[in-house]
């Protein structure tokens, strides 16, 4: 397994044990994500000393840290500010760009919407019911698009279905686990 494949790995991990655990995904492990990211693996990918073109290889190895970092960000940004995914899976995955690279994250990401989906169905089947919830989506649409503003997804469902704040929590769907799926085939080298 590639180096970068045990960063990849032990970050969805850590995050995704800390996702269960407390709900979050502490800052502290996207940092050390980001870190290993942007000063690390260009730093190892540019040894050893005095070698030709290791200058090149570490602008290189930026270069794919940043966009890699980029590329789930900006769609991350994106269902953030709706409230449909928190903060800290979007820091998580733009984490995990930059470890993996840009050249990997347009398959992780394909790969993680994939679980998600395959871990929502059951999850809405035996939780919370498949037609209530596509019911609550769909008037959240139309919420959002008669409003012209974007409305927290989360406190939306919780309203339409005359609950409080508190018992959201039977509803939440944790992301660091499809994201962890999908390390463990980027790590073994099937993306």
């Amino acid at each position: 397994m590639p180096l970068k494949g045990y960063f990849v790995l032990s970050l969805a991990l850590i995050s995704a044990a800390s996702d269960l655990m407390s709900g979050r995904i502490r800052n502290s492990i996207c940092a050390a994500g980001l870190a290993a990211g942007f000063i690390l693996l260009p730093v190892l990918a540019s040894l050893p000393p005095g070698e030709p073109g290791r200058w090149q290889r570490f602008f290189t190895s930026e270069r794919s840290a940043l966009f890699g970092a980029l590329l789930p960000f900006l769609p991350g940004f994106l269902l953030f500010h709706f409230r449909m995914i928190g903060a800290g899976d979007v820091k998580l995955l733009t984490a995990i760009g930059a470890v993996a690279g840009a050249d990997a994250m347009p398959a992780y990401l394909l790969m993680t919407i994939v679980f998600s989906a395959l871990l929502a169905v059951p999850f809405m089947l035996f939780v919370s019911g498949v037609r209530p919830r596509m019911k609550v989506f769909l008037r959240y649409l139309a919420a959002v698009l008669s409003s012209r503003r974007a409305l927290p997804y989360r406190t939306f469902c919780a309203q339409a279905e005359g609950e409080a704040r508190d018992t959201q929590a039977s509803y939440e769907f944790h992301f660091a686990i499809p994201v962890f799926m999908t390390a463990i085939l980027y790590a073994g080298g099937l993306l």
